[in-house]
């Protein structure tokens, strides 16, 4: 599935960059004439009827509608295993979906960005330059255009949000503030479009910057991976535009400062406006605006970026290391079951199973240790967000995974341990059957 929709952008890529346009004219003909910058006694009144137009050219961008229409197939794919089975809950599928709408931000930077630059490979630049509107005004009418793409990405969202709901049944409420991260990314998308096409007037860097985005992403802000090549637990990863669940999928034991992360995103937002409008200069609005945007930058990812509270760790650490204190136990046919409050519904396949089992044993097999305990305890090895086996420990934030030993979270003891995965295999749709 993943390298159909790659080809796909690829094509539809390749077929909008090389669309004829009419031929550009010689440098000689336009002799130094180009757009004009900052200057006295501009209008900005006309900024708004100006994004209006060209907001009607991005939406009707092929680039910008086939990212549109492969948004779709990128969900399915995204959150197909994450909606279907009995442990399936709205946060991971909020994440996921957030994760669908990147594809999405690659293909508006390319079309945000032929837009922007559709007057220089049309050979309007001197047309465009005689007319009453600078290019910091037209730079900000590109930029607000990232209402119309955000508008788009919500749209999309909420409409998976309604078919996820009619179609499985979902445990907890869809997390907003996760969904609104591939949103904003969307946004931002438009940014990195303007700022490339003001700064690197030439249709293929268009391209080169949403591969850039995409390279940044799953290398340098992965911190799993070099350079970083840290734990996967560590808090570090929110300085990536989007960051993945851990392994253990239990809100109890993950930080996900989702306020801040949405500030920091907004942040670097702004810095990206700037950039784009700062190409014409520098004046003392653009250098406010970057300051500000660099401000809510540091704040955001210092913020995001802290070890969780002495008390948070000490609830986390007793969370795993004393389970009697935080689960819910239930009696039944010579079996006691525990289970932390989240998982309380999987108790009743853990008894049948395990009535099933016992039923088959020869009479007083099971009396000699009195009756049989299930505890629930975390499993061994979880999956990470590459689908790859990783120790439970290192998904934990690391002064946590300090102060916890495998003896004190896997004691030897009589005691079947279901783990936090009802029905699958951590990252995978594969069936456990309990």
């Amino acid at each position: 599935m993943e390298l159909v929709v790659v080809a796909a952008i690829a094509a539809v890529l390749w077929k909008v960059l090389r669309r004829r346009t009419h031929p550009r004219q010689p440098a000689s003909a336009v002799g130094a004439v180009g757009a004009v910058g900052w200057c006295d006694g501009t209008n900005w009144a006309v900024v708004p009827p100006l994004a209006r137009a060209d907001l009607r050219a991005v939406l009707r961008h092929p680039a910008f509608v086939a990212g549109a229409v492969l948004t779709p197939v990128m969900l399915l794919a995204a959150t197909n295993d994450a909606a279907t089975g009995p442990s399936a809950t709205w946060r991971e599928i909020s994440s996921q979906i957030a994760l669908a709408l990147v594809p999405f931000a690659w293909l508006t930077i390319v079309a945000v960005n032929l837009v922007a630059l559709r007057p220089r490979r049309t050979g309007a630049d001197e047309l465009l330059a005689s007319l009453p509107a600078p290019q910091p005004v037209r730079s900000t009418s590109l930029l607000a255009t990232a209402v119309g793409p955000a508008a788009v990405a919500a749209a999309l969202a909420a409409g998976w949000i309604a078919l996820t709901t009619t179609r499985h049944d979902v445990r907890g409420a869809p997390g907003w503030s996760e969904i609104a991260v591939g949103i904003l990314i969307v946004a931002g998308g438009v940014m990195v479009g303007v700022a490339v096409a003001r700064w690197l007037p030439n249709a293929v860097f268009g391209v080169i910057a949403a591969v850039a985005t995409a390279v940044l992403q799953a290398r340098f802000l992965d911190v799993t991976t070099w350079p970083w090549n840290r734990a996967e637990g560590d808090p570090l990863r929110f300085l990536a535009f989007i960051a993945d669940l851990t392994g253990v999928d239990v809100p109890a034991l993950e930080l996900r400062p989702a306020g801040w992360h949405l500030l920091y995103l907004v942040g670097l937002i702004l810095v990206m406006a700037g950039v784009a409008l700062a190409r014409d200069g520098l004046r003392r609005p653009i250098a406010g605006l970057l300051a500000g945007a660099v401000l809510l930058v540091a704040a955001g990812g210092w913020m995001q970026t802290r070890p969780p509270s002495a008390t948070r760790q000490a609830q986390m650490v007793a969370y795993l290391t004393d389970p009697a204190s935080q689960q819910t136990c239930e009696r039944s046919a010579g079996a006691r079951y525990c289970a932390y409050p989240e998982f309380t519904s999987a108790i009743a396949g853990w008894r049948e199973r395990v009535e099933t089992t016992l039923g088959v044993l020869p009479l007083g097999a099971d009396d000699r240790r009195g009756p049989l305990e299930v505890t629930q305890r975390p499993a061994i090895i979880v999956g990470n967000e590459h689908c790859s086996p990783t120790p439970f420990a290192a998904s934990l934030p690391p002064p946590v995974a300090e102060r916890v030993s495998p003896a004190a979270l896997w004691p030897s003891d009589d005691h079947v341990h279901p783990g936090f995965a009802e029905e699958t295999l951590p990252c995978s749709g594969t069936e456990v059957h309990g």
